[in-house]
């Protein structure tokens, strides 16, 4: 028995039930710690994202930063928390998802080996072809050319 057994939880886990908002940013928050490394330009573009999307319409820095919150905790204790979120979400919507995920790589101004294999993995598991997959990252490669 542990000396903190009984007196409080050692695991805190939010509340997560699966919905668009949650799907979606469970997948952009899986393209920005396949790297193992947070940016401040990645969880920029997150939060841009957020403000800027019809799903989350409803988007303010308090709700925004809970939903982030129950999504990395709700990664946190789910090995399949990412398998969760590609099938909850509608065809049109993985699109989205693959798109976001995708812009979030780009964020930082490097693609760490690990992130593109995320991308590859993801592109997959949402069934996005590959001619769709490719013209979605040039999009991207056009958009955060720095030269």
């Amino acid at each position: 028995m542990g000396l903190f057994e009984g007196i409080r939880k050692t695991k805190f886990a939010l509340n997560v039930e699966l919905d668009t908002q949650h799907s979606l940013m469970i997948l952009v928050l899986g393209s920005v710690y396949s790297d193992n490394w947070e940016s401040k330009e990645e969880m920029l573009v997150v939060h841009q994202m957020m403000c800027k999307s019809p799903i989350f319409k409803d988007s303010d820095d308090a709700n925004d930063t809970l939903i982030l919150k129950q999504c990395k905790s709700f990664m946190d204790n789910n090995d399949d928390a990412l398998d969760q979120a590609c099938a909850y979400l509608p065809p049109p919507l993985k699109e989205t998802a693959f798109a976001m995920a995708v812009e979030v790589v780009f964020a930082d101004g490097v693609i760490d080996p690990k992130e593109a294999e995320f991308i590859d993995t993801l592109s997959k598991q949402l069934s996005i072809g590959k001619t769709k997959a490719k013209s979605i990252i040039q999009t991207f490669d056009i958009l955060y050319r720095d030269k």
